[in-house]
């Protein structure tokens, strides 16, 4: 897979700081550098790579010490939670009244609406995953979780989790697109079984419907693309009656229904903007997705995106066109 990359290495020495600070800002929202902790010697990269609309972030950083304030919550990195590892050297985070130390294989899931300050006594390698929030919706997660907490430790949860982060960091330059989407899945559902393993046992009926939710959602993501993708297939496949299935849908803004179709006028949209199928039809598209009647997609595409496919994909041509002649 492609990777978004940053570096101060080319970077003039009094600059890298404040470049750092605004390279990383779309990812993990503002940031303060301390230039006293990294000096003049601030030589850092991030990768980052898109694993089903996860963002996969492999990371050096020098001794340094990072800080994210209360007031910055809501900027673009407030809309993520942060799950990293860290890979080698040190790190000890301050957040949520706690000081967690990571050494080489410890995780820490913070949300990044939290402040806190992240410090690295020596140079370190870090990995990790930037989650949307909604991809999380329901499971009322804590601010700050990591491999050490007591109630994970004993489940047996945690170092499973690490692991699978692990093999993900070393593995990523093999992942295929196709298989991308599977993968964010993979890694959403492992962190929702890690994490509701150490929750307290009055939560579980909350918890119970959160997870219905999560796992009908992973099942609409893996399965959009069949044409027989149906509320009772859901159901059936997560061993739970219709109704309990509708139930753990209340209060959010979809329905299973809705969660199927928009699932697949998503991959469409995405499919029809991939200039590597503007060679394809539009027909061939939405089958490929899942929809068995051109007419009822077209339908669909127009009320959710405003206009119609084939519309869209003129729009493409032809911006396309005008960026070739200029």
């Amino acid at each position: 897979m492609h990777a978004q990359s940053c570096s101060t290495l080319d970077v003039p020495a009094a600059q890298r700081m404040r470049y750092w600070e605004s390279a990383i800002a779309p990812y993990f929202g503002r940031l303060r550098g301390d230039d006293d902790a990294g000096g003049l010697d601030f030589e850092a990269r991030c990768d980052i790579y898109d694993v089903g609309g996860l963002g996969a972030v492999r990371m050096q950083v020098p001794l340094s010490r990072v800080t994210r304030e209360a007031r910055d919550a809501l900027d673009s990195g407030g809309g993520y939670f942060k799950l990293s590892m860290q890979i080698a050297g040190a790190a000890d985070v301050h957040a949520a009244n706690r000081t967690v130390h990571l050494g080489p294989g410890d995780w820490i899931m913070l949300d990044q609406r939290l402040p806190y300050t992240w410090e690295s006594a020596a140079p370190a390698s870090l990995f990790g995953l930037q989650i949307p929030r909604e991809r999380l919706a329901a499971l009322g997660l804590p601010s700050l979780v990591c491999s050490s907490d007591e109630a994970l430790a004993d489940s047996g949860m945690a170092p499973i989790l690490g692991g699978h982060l692990r093999t993900l960091n070393t593995q990523l330059a093999h992942v295929t697109e196709d298989a991308a989407h599977l993968l964010a899945e993979a890694s959403i559902g492992l962190l929702a079984t890690t994490l509701s393993s150490g929750r307290p046992p009055a939560r579980a009926p909350v918890d119970a419907l959160a997870a219905v939710r999560l796992r009908a959602v992973q099942y609409v993501r893996l399965h959009a693309s069949e044409a027989t993708l149906s509320v009772d297939a859901i159901a059936h496949a997560l061993r739970c009656s219709r109704r309990y299935l509708y139930k753990a849908f209340d209060g959010s803004d979809a329905s299973p229904e809705r969660l199927i179709w928009q699932t697949r006028l998503e991959r469409c949209h995405e499919a029809l903007r991939d200039a590597r199928n503007h060679a394809r039809s539009v027909s061939s598209i939405a089958f490929e997705n899942g929809f068995n009647s051109d007419a009822h997609f077209a339908r669909m595409f127009r009320a959710r995106y405003g206009q119609s496919p084939a519309r869209l994909r003129r729009s493409l041509r032809a911006q396309a066109q005008g960026s070739r002649s200029s």
